[in-house]
């Protein structure tokens, strides 16, 4: 009798391998309010933990039309680029897993 599925010790393994990842995604808006709209709505259906965009939409030189649910890191000054962040990201970054 062959048994398709993993022995629960590697089950358990990919699991935990699986939850160290985040998913992240790379983006050049191009100062577009549509297309800020449209990444925020992949990145909910997508569940995309980190985005790195460059030009963002801004008003009055703040960057606008990102949800409340995230913490953006941008340099000062204009703001041509931006790391934005999930403020729950479902993972540890400071865990790493030794295989």
């Amino acid at each position: 009798m062959t048994n398709n599925h993993l022995p629960t010790t590697n089950l358990h393994k990919v699991k935990r391998i699986m939850q160290t990842h985040l998913k992240c995604k790379q983006l050049n808006l191009q100062h577009s309010r549509l297309a800020t709209d449209n990444l925020l709505k992949i990145t909910d259906e997508e569940n995309t933990d980190i985005l790195f965009i460059q030009e963002p939409y801004t008003i009055r030189g703040k960057i606008d039309g990102l949800s409340k649910k995230i913490k953006i890191f941008t340099s000062e000054g204009k703001h041509r680029a931006a790391i934005v962040v999930k403020k729950q990201i479902k993972h540890d970054v400071n865990k790493t897993t030794n295989g």
